[in-house]
């Protein structure tokens, strides 16, 4: 991702499951980025600012609905 950039990403296609499940964010992410969903799908969205340019984020992603296992996800978000 480059600096000044603005950036929509999804994180992984529509998540399966019902009843429908909560899609929630841990981690740090680059300022000017936010953590959004919509329904079964989550995104990153927004323009990363300058000053965190050669910064590495980890952040992890939840998908749970009471019922079995959470699923998650990491995902690493590299400014350049």
């Amino acid at each position: 991702m480059g600096l000044g950039d603005p950036i929509t990403h999804i994180t992984g296609g529509e998540t399966p499951g019902y009843p429908v499940p909560i899609l929630r964010e841990r981690g740090p992410l680059p300022r000017g980025l936010e953590f959004r969903v919509s329904g079964r799908v989550a995104y990153i969205v927004g323009t990363p600012a300058r000053s965190d340019a050669g910064k590495r984020y980890r952040i992890t992603i939840t998908a749970s609905n009471g019922i079995g296992h959470k699923a998650t996800r990491t995902v690493t978000i590299r400014i350049r």
